[in-house]
Parts: C-alpha cells; sequence; structure tokens
C-alpha cells in the first residue's frame, strides 16, 4: 500500500475513533449526568444520540464543498470543530445546553461547508 493509501486510512480510522470514543463517553457518563442535571430519561437519550442522529441526516452534505475546496481541508476543519464542540460539552451548565452541544458536534462542519 501507497504512503498515500496509508495516510488516508489513518485519518479515516481517526474520525471512526473519535465518532466511537463519543458515544461511549457519554454511555459511561450517563449516570453522573443524570444526577448533575437532574435529567430524565428522554434528556438522556437526546445526549446519547443527538450527534449521531444529527449526524446521520447531515453526512452527505459536505460531499460537494470536499469536492470544491478537497476532502482534507473539509475532514481537518471538521475534526477541529468536533474537538471544540466537545470541550464545551464538558463545560455546559445545564442539560439544555449540553443538548444543544452534543448537535452541534455533527452540525460544525455542515456550518462550515455552507460557506462554499
Amino acid at each position: 500500500m501507497s504512503r498515500a493509501h496509508n495516510a488516508l486510512l489513518a485519518a479515516l480510522l481517526l474520525g471512526q475513533a473519535m465518532a466511537i470514543a463519543h458515544t461511549s463517553i457519554v454511555n459511561v457518563a450517563a449516570p453522573s449526568i443524570r444526577q448533575t442535571f437532574d435529567a430524565t430519561g428522554p434528556q438522556l437519550e437526546l445526549v446519547v444520540s443527538g450527534y449521531i442522529l444529527a449526524l446521520a441526516i447531515l453526512m452527505f452534505t459536505c460531499v460537494r464543498p470536499g469536492h470544491l475546496r478537497g476532502s482534507r481541508t473539509i475532514f481537518l476543519s471538521g475534526l477541529v470543530m468536533f474537538t471544540a464542540a466537545s470541550t464545551a460539552c464538558g463545560l455546559a451548565t445545564s442539560i439544555t445546553v449540553l443538548i444543544a452541544l452534543a448537535r452541534s458536534r455533527a452540525l460544525a462542519p455542515r456550518a462550515w461547508c455552507r460557506r462554499f
């Protein structure tokens, strides 16, 4: 396999690992989230599935900008925004803010794509 193929594979694996890690972290933290924010079951489910639902809806919306600006640029900007939004989730002050930030992780790359 060429060096370019190895780099592409590593980038795709990193992105997928971040998505899996997100789900695992939120599932492990669910009892603490419930206790800290006095969250209901449906609110917890929105935190857990909010990112995955938003990502599934918006997954293909960056294909065209990826062709125009380059897949690497789109991928890296999405990675940076996902990381920033995840950090903001850790600083959330209420369950409503946490739900909004959980969804913003998937919306951030889409918002960046809309500029093009």
